[in-house]
C-alpha cells in the first residue's frame, strides 16, 4: 500500500511540475501579447502625429535604433506599408489605422484564449491538490 501511495504521489507530483511549466509559458506569452498590444497602440498614436504633420515640413526618419536622417514631409496622407512577405502598399493614414485595429482585435482574442488555458491549468492544479490531499488523508 505505501509503494502505492508513493507512486500516486510521484505521478501527481510530476503532473503540477508539468502544468507549472505551461503555466510559465503561458504567462510569458501573456506578456509578450501585452507588449505587442502596447506597441500597436504607440503606432497608432505615431499615426495621429503624422496626420497632423504638415507638408514640407523637416522631421528625423530612423535609419536604425539610435540613427536619424533628415527628411521632409512631401505627403502626409499615404503611407507604405508591409503586408507581408515583403510586400509593400500604399496605404492612407487611416488604412493603415484599420489595420492596426485588426491587430489589436486579433491580440486581444489570443489574450483570451491564453488567460482561459491559464485559468483551466490553475483548476486542474487545485484538483490534484484536491485529490492528494484527500489519499494522504485517508
Amino acid at each position: 500500500m505505501k509503494d502505492e501511495n508513493e507512486q500516486f504521489l510521484r505521478e501527481k507530483y510530476m503532473e503540477m511540475q508539468f502544468l507549472d511549466e505551461n503555466m510559465k509559458k503561458v504567462q510569458q506569452q501573456l506578456e509578450n501579447i501585452d507588449e505587442q498590444t502596447a506597441e500597436v497602440l504607440r503606432i497608432k498614436q505615431y499615426l495621429d502625429d503624422f496626420a497632423s504633420i504638415k507638408k514640407d515640413t523637416e522631421t528625423l526618419v530612423p535609419i536604425t535604433n539610435g540613427i536619424f536622417a533628415k527628411a521632409e514631409i512631401k505627403d502626409n496622407k499615404k503611407l507604405l506599408v508591409n503586408v507581408g512577405n515583403n510586400v509593400v502598399t500604399e496605404k492612407t493614414v487611416d488604412e493603415t489605422k484599420k489595420l492596426m485595429d485588426d491587430q489589436l482585435t486579433e491580440l486581444k482574442k489570443y489574450h483570451i484564449q491564453l488567460t482561459i488555458q491559464l485559468q483551466t491549468m490553475t483548476a486542474q492544479i487545485k484538483e490534484i491538490e484536491k485529490t492528494v490531499e484527500e489519499k494522504v488523508n485517508v
